[in-house]
């Protein structure tokens, strides 16, 4: 059931996710200033990366933190 909800969401993971007004602007402004953006996720690291790369803001990214309970992480081997 675990691997049936992942990828379930790993398909729909963007579908009704979208930039918020303005954010896209201060990003590009910002890597033109030399500002490093980092993201902390309690999302699985291919699944982050995944949606990142949907909404086109993977390429901001200095570091992408992944927070993930050890008990969560030891089941699910990043699918």
């Amino acid at each position: 059931m675990t691997e049936d909800f992942i990828n379930y969401y790993r398909e729909n993971i963007s579908k009704k996710s979208q930039i918020i007004k303005g954010v896209n602007d201060f990003l590009v402004w910002g890597k033109s200033q030399k500002i490093n953006f980092a993201i902390c996720t309690n999302k699985m690291e291919s699944l982050a990366k995944n949606f990142l790369k949907k909404l086109i803001l993977l390429s901001f990214l200095i570091i992408l933190q992944v927070l993930i309970p050890l008990n969560i992480e030891n089941q699910i081997q990043d699918i």
